[in-house]
């Protein structure tokens, strides 16, 4: 059973964190997709918050996705069945090989993810907020991060110059996310997830309650 959401009075301090992130593959699953695993090509935003919790996973801490910056095209590739290497999917360096796990056939991936991605933290406790910014600043962290899915390890640096790839291209550049975000789209390289707070997890809540499906 899981915990009761905190109420949102229990989350006083707040600080917005810069970071980029890239890997060799990400999978943002379509929840429409009814056999193999399609990627959606903006990240969603459980995505995002979950990269981070693998750097430091606390219940009493919860990053809230704001924007993220596209450094490279959000290139597709499929990954058919008879890859079952997990180093070929990226998991070299999140989990040692394993022959039984397999990526479903013709799965498809981001290939070369590459993101600047803007968070507010907020956190019961500021000292929690600073074991977060320090484990970003020394490349630490409790369990492998990664990009959607667990095959698909990523790493985490301190933003850089880097420019933005203003001009990628997506077959589907408006994406909706949810009930709490609403549609997002992608402008010039950039997509803004709506801030929202965390009064709206109690909302969540209660549409998991009745059955409704959101993608957060």
């Amino acid at each position: 059973m899981s915990k009761p959401i905190p109420h949102p009075r229990m989350f006083p301090h707040r600080e917005r964190f810069v970071i980029e992130v890239a890997g060799d593959f990400a999978m943002f699953c379509q929840t429409s997709a009814a056999l193999n695993r399609v990627t959606y090509q903006i990240p969603t935003p459980s995505a995002l918050r979950g990269m981070l919790k693998g750097v430091y996973h606390s219940n009493a801490l919860f990053p809230i996705p704001l924007r993220v910056e596209f450094l490279s095209p959000p290139r597709t590739v499929s990954v058919p069945q008879t890859m079952i290497r997990n180093s070929v999917i990226g998991y070299s360096r999140a989990i040692p090989a394993d022959k039984t796990q397999r990526a479903p056939q013709g799965a498809l991936y981001i290939q070369k993810p590459a993101y600047r991605i803007t968070y507010e933290v907020r956190a019961m406790e500021a000292k929690k907020i600073r074991t977060l910014r320090r484990r970003l600043e020394t490349g630490a962290s409790e369990n492998p991060p990664y990009l959607g899915t667990r095959e698909c390890g990523v790493d985490i640096t301190l933003p850089t110059d880097r420019p933005i790839q203003d001009d990628v291209y997506l077959i589907e550049p408006k994406m909706f996310v949810g009930n709490v975000y609403g549609m997002v789209e992608v402008r010039k390289g950039v997509v803004e997830y709506p801030e929202w707070t965390i009064e709206a997890l109690f909302t969540l809540r209660d549409q998991r309650m009745e059955g409704h499906h959101a993608v957060l």
